[in-house]
């Protein structure tokens, strides 16, 4: 049964019992208040019965006793008698009267009317004088007389009713009395009871499932196995299995997170305050060639290389200090001397007051990392220089260093420095590109005049612009900014120089500052085909270029390297379609401001 029906029960049953009891009582009550009104009515009915017998004997006396005095024969006396008996009579008519009472109260008011028929025909008689009186006198005193003891024998007849009434009523009441003290002694006790039983059987019926549902969430808070579920349909019953639901579904996402670790390819394990390990997945047998629990009570710091150590407490202390997750890098020595490079992700939870890591083997990593270097220096070393080489060559023997040359041989050394250069260029943005994008590159930041490094990229660029009759303005101003005057002019002079190769003969290349509070922004708007909007993030990736009719030209790093330089300084750098209006894009990077 719902608690909500239980909790019905235990108010309607006690609810009607009361009610019960009470229309009882009031039944009872009911019935004695009638039977005391009747008592009283027939008690007033009784008396006036009695006063209108004896007002009836007063009457007649007063009429006729002296009848043969003058006073006797006056209407006047007779007519108020008359006057008095009949007012009395509808009195009493009009009090109520029971079924049983009803013929004697019928013969009442004949015999009442028969009297008021004799005292008018007395009336009458004594109208017509003394002489007429004598004679008919003793005749009127016999009617009277006669209809004088009928009306007495109703009256008396009716009050005799009423006074056995009255003798029966005693029993009545004594009844009525003992249903309302029987209700009293009996049926409250009884209701009382019935609530007693009721509240009890809700009570445990709340209790027991809650003393159990309590007594399983203790259980499951310790990770213990849960007492059996309760059987029912009502809510504790429910809330109960549900607890059951939720342990299942706590011990499957344990099951899965422990064999997530388990299987996991990096240590994860946590700390205390002072680095020693407390807890710890099987990767430390890989990594340190210790299991976990032989890893209880050991130092980090034991582990890591001695030149690191102190590093790792720096590192540490950062961390403990940072409401963020704290990344660094270390080298930590198995037992059997094997070092591994790895990666460290830490966390400091003040609440466990313990450090939550995640530690990853990056040594493969770094093998590529230093494979791509040695690449890099091969080919600063190996390349660059025997380029740079041929270069200078080149040019000297087309200087006429080793003679004059015939005009075939001029045309393929002209070709050969133009694809040298060309080599040389892309050796170049791969070493720049490769020195950013690892963080190697180091920015001189100085402050200098924005527009003096403009004008320098335009003398630099002015001789592809006037082959290809593109005019190229700058804006008037006085801007001081910061930075690495070098990479931001190279950042520069790449836009401008890919601005005058896409654009079309005899066209205009704006370049506009805005000056605002937190930076200045640099935008260099051409009037060439367009980026489309799907590709603006992707020509600043290495290698990516726009489809097009000049696709092929150049190394695809310039817009990277760009974009590298500019972020390095704290800046962006993006595209957007013109804002007046004509075809072409405007490349725009801001820098911050000299303070």
């Amino acid at each position: 049964m719902k608690l909500f029906r239980r909790g019905l029960l235990i108010t309607t049953v006690p609810l009607l019992c009361h009610v019960i009891l009470v229309g009882c009582l009031a039944i009872s009550w009911g019935e004695l208040h009638s039977e005391l009104v009747r008592v009283q009515r027939c008690r007033v009915r009784a008396s006036q019965l009695n006063a209108v017998g004896w007002e009836s004997i007063q009457g007649v006396f007063q009429a006729f006793m002296n009848s043969d005095t003058l006073g006797l024969a006056d209407p006047e006396t007779t007519k108020r008698e008359r006057a008095k008996f009949i007012k009395r009579i509808k009195q009493l008519l009009d009090l109520k009267w029971t079924t049983e009472e009803w013929p004697h109260v019928k013969a009442l008011h004949d015999t009442s009317d028969s009297m008021m028929r004799g005292l008018s025909w007395v009336q009458r008689e004594q109208s017509q004088g003394e002489e007429h009186w004598k004679v008919v006198q003793k005749n009127c005193y016999d009617l009277i007389y006669t209809e004088t003891l009928r009306f007495i024998d109703c009256t008396q007849g009716l009050a005799d009713l009423e006074e056995a009434q009255l003798k029966s009523s005693p029993a009545t009441l004594a009844r009525s009395r003992s249903t309302i003290h029987n209700a009293l002694v009996y049926a409250v006790p009884i209701s009382l009871l019935v609530s007693f039983i009721l509240a009890l059987f809700y009570s445990l019926g709340i209790s027991r499932p809650l003393k159990r549902i309590i007594a399983n969430g203790q259980l499951l808070s310790k990770r213990l196995p849960l007492q059996p579920p309760l059987a029912g349909e009502d809510e504790l019953c429910k809330l109960d299995r549900l607890i059951h639901a939720v342990s299942a579904s706590v011990e499957e996402a344990m099951k899965i997170e422990k064999s997530t670790l388990a299987n996991a390819a990096s240590l994860v394990c946590s700390l205390d305050e002072h680095a020693i390990f407390t807890r710890s997945n099987p990767y430390t047998q890989r990594l340190l060639g210790l299991a976990p629990d032989e890893l209880v009570g050991l130092s980090m710091l034991d582990f890591v290389v001695e030149e690191e150590r102190c590093r790792a407490e720096s590192e540490l202390a950062k961390a403990r200090s940072n409401t963020n997750t704290h990344g660094f890098d270390l080298r930590l020595k198995h037992v059997d001397g094997t070092i591994y490079d790895t990666r460290w992700s830490v966390f400091w939870s003040d609440n466990q007051s313990s450090f939550f890591c995640v530690a990853s083997d990056v040594s493969e990593q770094r093998k590529i990392e230093r494979m791509k270097q040695d690449f890099m220096d091969m080919i600063s070393h190996d390349l660059r220089s025997p380029l740079m080489s041929m270069s200078g060559s080149i040019t000297l023997m087309l200087a006429g260093a080793k003679g004059s040359l015939p005009a075939e041989i001029e045309k393929d050394m002209e070709r050969s420095r133009t694809n040298v250069d060309r080599l040389i260029g892309l050796v170049s943005d791969l070493l720049d590109f490769q020195q950013l994008q690892s963080d190697k590159m180091i920015f001189v930041e100085n402050d200098f005049a924005l527009r003096s490094m403009m004008d320098a990229c335009k003398e630099l660029v002015e001789g592809i612009a006037q082959a290809k009759r593109i005019e190229i303005i700058l804006p008037e101003g006085n801007w001081i900014v910061r930075g690495d005057k070098q990479r931001l002019q190279q950042a520069f002079l790449n836009l401008l120089s890919n601005a005058i190769k896409f654009s079309p003969e005899a066209e205009q290349i704006t370049v506009h500052v805005e000056d605002t509070e937190q930076c200045i922004e640099v935008s260099i708007s051409d009037c060439g085909p367009g980026i489309p909007e799907d590709s603006r993030e992707k020509i600043f990736q290495a290698f990516e270029q726009v489809p097009g009719q000049k696709s092929k030209e150049g190394t695809g790093l310039g817009l990277a390297i760009c974009r590298l330089i500019i972020e390095g300084h704290g800046g962006a750098l993006g595209v957007r379609d013109r804002n007046d209006g004509k075809h072409g894009s405007t490349f725009w990077f801001n820098l911050n401001k000299n303070k």
